[in-house]
C-alpha cells in the first residue's frame, strides 16, 4: 500500500505540470506559483522538481493514512511553507500549530497563512523540535528546501536556529487538547520524541513521522519505532509513504502510530 501511494505520488507530480505554473520571483528570491492550492510562496533557492513534488504529496492529502476529523487541534512539526497546514484547516482542523526554524520557509509561511495566522486557527513556533533547548546550525540543502536538517550535512550553507521541545511549548500554549502530530523534520525525530513524553502520554495523539532523508532510512525506522515504544508503549504502528530502493527494497519512508 505504501509502495502504491509512492508511485500515486509520482504521477501526481508529473501532472501538476498542468496545474501549476511559476509567477513571479520576488528580490528576495522567494517564488509565487500559481497552484491548486491558491497562489504559493516557495522559498529562494527551491527546484522546480522539489516544488512539483511538494506539491504531488498534498494533492494526495500528504499523510493519507493520518485521519484528520473536524475540531482536531493538530501539531505541524516542520511546517515547510505551510502547505499541509493550510491543508489540516481546509479539513475541519479548529488550530494547527507550526514548528518550522528557516528562515525562508517562515516568510513563505507568514505570507501563505496570513490569513489562519491573523485568525488564530494557525500559530507559528520560530524554531525547531528536539529534545531539550540548543541552539545549533541548520544545514542547507540548496535545491531541496524542505530537506534542511540540524542532524545531516546537506551543504555548504546554513543557519544557526533555535531548537525546543514538544512538552515545553504544549506548556507555554496552556493546551486542553491534542488530536494529531506530524513530523517531518529530517532526522530529528528520536530526539524530538524524546521531547514529547509529556505530551504523548497525556494526549495519546495520532502521529505521522516522515523518516526519509537520513543516511540509512531502514535503520531510522527502527530507531522511530524503538522512540516511541521508550517514551509510549501504548502506540501501534504501521507504514505509509514507501519507496522502491535500488536494490529492490521497498523502503518505509512514513510511519504512522495509532494509540491503543
Amino acid at each position: 500500500m505504501g509502495l502504491r501511494e509512492g508511485y500515486r505520488t509520482l504521477a501526481a507530480r508529473d501532472d501538476s505540470k498542468n496545474t501549476s505554473r511559476l509567477i513571479r520571483t520576488d528580490e528576495q528570491g522567494h517564488q509565487l506559483w500559481d497552484t491548486p492550492l491558491s497562489p504559493w510562496w516557495y522559498p529562494s533557492g527551491a527546484s522546480e522538481a522539489s516544488i512539483r513534488f511538494s506539491l504531488a504529496q498534498y494533492a494526495l492529502a500528504a499523510y493519507p493514512g493520518l485521519e484528520i476529523r473536524r475540531g482536531d487541534v493538530v501539531l505541524d512539526c516542520g511546517g515547510f511553507v505551510g502547505d499541509w497546514a493550510h491543508w489540516v484547516l481546509r479539513a475541519g482542523a479548529a488550530r494547527v500549530i507550526i514548528f518550522e526554524s528557516a528562515a525562508g520557509q517562515i516568510e513563505c509561511i507568514r505570507r501563505n497563512l496570513s490569513g489562519p495566522l491573523s485568525a488564530g486557527r494557525a500559530e507559528l513556533v520560530t524554531k525547531g523540535v528536539w529534545d531539550r533547548e540548543e541552539e545549533l546550525t541548520l544545514s542547507h540543502w540548496d535545491d531541496n528546501p524542505a530537506g534542511h536538517s540540524v542532524v545531516d550535512r546537506r551543504g555548504p550553507s546554513g543557519e544557526t536556529v533555535q531548537l525546543t521541545t514538544i512538552d515545553a511549548v504544549v506548556r507555554e500554549l496552556g493546551l486542553q487538547r491534542l488530536d494529531v502530530i506530524k513530523m517531518d523534520i529530517e532526522g530529528a525525530e528520536v530526539r524530538a520524541l524524546r521531547g514529547a513524553r509529556e505530551t504523548l502520554s497525556r494526549f495519546r495523539p495520532r502521529l505521522a513521522v516522515a523518516t526519509e532523508h537520513t543516511r540509512d532510512i531502514l535503520q531510522n525506522n527502527r530507531d522511530v519505532i524503538a522512540a516511541v515504544k521508550q517514551v509510549a508503549p501504548f502506540y501501534t504502528h504501521r507504514c505509509g509513504y514507501c519507496a522502491l530502493s535500488r536494490t529492490n527494497q521497498i523502503v518505509p519512508e512514513t510511519l504512522y502510530f495509532d494509540p491503543r
